[in-house]
């Protein structure tokens, strides 16, 4: 067991702010923001909502994050409302299930190829993100936007990517996060992964290898994870989550600049 409250990373009381995001941009070190989630996003994303929008699409969820894509993952394709009702059982149950399925959706909230003034205008619509953030971020996309939800044990093997902007609006994640010098991927699910590093990990304490920061994402938190920093999570509890990647943090001279053009 872990403390509830756990975080290795800097941690600072929300809101976001745009200058908050332009510092740790800049010095390439994640933040977690506790109570940074807004009221929009919790409103737009309950149970009863996310039936009611999205539960007759058919989405493909799997045991991997885009389990399609890799060799020896499992993965189905299923309505949103079947997965929704599936997540919650599992969370309540007193059977384990030893790898559960996870959506890990980049096409559900908008298509992938929508534009990054789609982009800003539905982030806009439901609060995700305050204002001035949202205007401060360059090279969003609808593939940039992704919507996270499982029960307990679901998750995501260690990756990185762009920067990103983590809302978790409802439930509980644990984050392992490993700076740019000794980032890397893997393909394993993230249970097994966890299983192989706790393994090692003694080993690795006392030969001066690299263990992971580690940090608990409650409800209302935001985490902000910068280039190139590879990362895990491991649902505690159901949860749902949304990302916002982007490329960078807009300078000023540069709004301005392209408001001129």
């Amino acid at each position: 067991a872990i403390p509830q409250d756990r975080c290795d990373l800097h941690v600072i009381q929300g809101p976001l702010t745009r200058g908050i995001l332009a510092r740790f941009d800049a010095e390439r070190r994640p933040v977690l923001i506790r109570g940074g989630v807004t009221d929009g996003a919790r409103e737009a994303f309950t149970r009863e909502r996310m039936l009611a929008e999205y539960g007759g699409r058919k989405v493909k969820v799997g045991t991997f994050p885009y389990s399609e894509s890799i060799i020896g993952t499992h993965h189905v394709d299923v309505k949103v409302s079947n997965f929704i009702d599936f997540a919650v059982r599992t969370a309540v149950s007193e059977e384990v299930v030893h790898v559960p399925y996870y959506a890990f959706l980049n096409n559900l909230l908008l298509p992938r190829q929508a534009s990054a003034t789609q982009t800003h205008a539905f982030i806009r619509s439901i609060g995700l993100l305050p204002l001035p953030v949202l205007e401060a971020l360059d090279g969003l996309s609808g593939a940039g936007l992704q919507l996270s939800l499982g029960p307990p044990r679901a998750g995501a093997p260690v990756h990185y990517h762009v920067p990103a902007i983590n809302s978790l609006v409802y439930g509980r994640k644990r984050w392992f996060l490993y700076p740019p010098d000794s980032t890397h991927q893997n393909t394993k699910e993230v249970i097994h992964w966890m299983s192989d590093m706790h393994a090692t990990r003694s080993e690795l304490l006392f030969e001066g290898g690299e263990v992971a920061f580690e940090c608990v994402q409650q409800a209302g938190d935001m985490l902000f994870v910068p280039e190139p920093w590879g990362h895990a999570v491991l649902n505690l509890e159901l949860s749902i989550g949304v990302a916002v990647e982007f490329s960078r943090v807009l300078e000023p001279h540069d709004q301005m600049l392209k408001a001129e053009l």
